[in-house]
């Protein structure tokens, strides 16, 4: 493990993207709150624990990601690559993930209340046991993704491709 920041310490956008750019791959607990990635490549980088509220990383590619247990929530994420990403238990409450890439990703047990998933493409993603109440899943991919005991009380899924889903005990919608 490398020394560095420790739990929770702030670290700015330019030194994280330096130091990626660097080949370090572990941030895990640092507070990066409202901070602005947009279009930043961080494929393979590790947030676990990680505060990314109202951060702004659309466009960004975070694909393969560990962002498990880390704070998205409000965050924007429009167009982000979060595909085969490790989203165990994170919360991305109120988080805009319009048209994102979630395929394959690991959602389980996380937080997607009232999160705007638009046209999001979630394709065998685990949302198991996610709580997705309210989440706005109007047109989104969902084909075979695992939604197994997820909350999907008063979710929009109007449109969204559910083929091959496993819906077995969700309840809600």
């Amino acid at each position: 493990m490398q020394a560095g920041i420790g739990a929770l310490e702030e670290i700015s956008a330019v030194r994280l993207l330096q130091s990626y750019r660097l080949g370090r791959r572990e941030f895990n607990g640092v507070a990066l709150r409202q901070v602005h990635l947009l279009e930043a490549w961080l494929a393979g980088v590790s947030l676990v624990a990680a505060d990314l509220s109202k951060s702004n990383l659309s466009g960004a590619v975070l694909r393969r990601a560990n962002l498990c247990d880390a704070d998205l929530s409000r965050a924007f994420l429009w167009r982000t690559d979060l595909s085969h990403a490790a989203l165990i238990a994170a919360n991305l409450s109120r988080a805009t993930l319009i048209r994102a890439t979630l395929s394959h990703a690991d959602l389980h047990c996380g937080s997607l209340s009232h999160a705007d998933l638009r046209l999001a493409d979630l394709a065998n993603a685990d949302l198991s046991h996610a709580d997705l109440r309210c989440a706005d899943l109007r047109y989104a991919n969902l084909s075979y993704a695992n939604l197994a005991h997820a909350d999907l009380q008063g979710a929009n899924l109007t449109g969204a491709e559910l083929a091959g889903a496993d819906l077995h005990y969700s309840h809600g919608a």
